[in-house]
């Protein structure tokens, strides 16, 4: 019988992923049913992972992703969790673009707030002082700054190695597109010359 229910609750927790496209926001849980005591089990037996209050991530997800991915998750599940819409830049933009990065991601959500006091830091974001960005990419169902734009704000707020292998990493997968397209007969580039 432990089976059987085990195997349901797997079933309904993979269809409930996939309508959120891998995050799984607490209120969908409820609504299918699963109170905040079975939650907390599946939190403790590791068939569920928060990685923000509020959302959750299937187990086997999280356990399979590897750190840049984690983060990406993260990303997402930090701007799922936020009170006003948000546009991702920086670092966690780069994350979300599948630039590679020289180290480890950052304990925060990097964002852009017209109002904030400069630069600030929350517990899981921080948050910069610019006008929202006019060149918007969306990626995984989340607003992000343009690559062209990211690759700005990480040269200009991280460390020269870390720029610069983003920037070369970009360049040289545009560089593959636009061969690959060359090949095909349709070129042109996205970034600039």
């Amino acid at each position: 019988m432990t089976d059987i229910r085990s195997a349901v609750r797997s079933d309904l927790l993979d269809a409930v992923s996939a309508r959120h496209d891998g995050l799984i926001p607490a209120a969908a849980l409820r609504e299918s049913g699963f109170t905040s005591h079975a939650v907390g089990v599946m939190v403790r037996e590791g068939s569920l992972v928060r990685p923000r209050r509020g959302v959750y991530v299937p187990g086997e997800v999280w356990r399979s992703a590897d750190p840049d991915e984690r983060y990406r998750l993260f990303t997402r599940a930090t701007v799922a969790s936020a009170e006003r819409p948000a546009v991702v830049s920086h670092l966690s933009a780069a994350a979300m673009h599948g630039l590679p990065i020289i180290g480890s991601w950052p304990p925060v959500v990097h964002m852009l707030n017209p109002e904030a006091s400069g630069g600030s830091t929350a517990r899981h974001t921080t948050s910069h002082r610019r006008a929202a960005a006019s060149q918007i990419a969306v990626i995984a169902g989340i607003r992000v700054t343009s690559l062209t734009r990211t690759l700005v704000d990480v040269a200009a707020s991280t460390s020269f190695l870390t720029g610069v292998v983003m920037i070369d990493h970009a360049l040289r997968i545009d560089r593959e597109r636009v061969a690959s397209a060359e090949r095909r007969g349709a070129a042109s580039s996205c970034l600039p010359p």
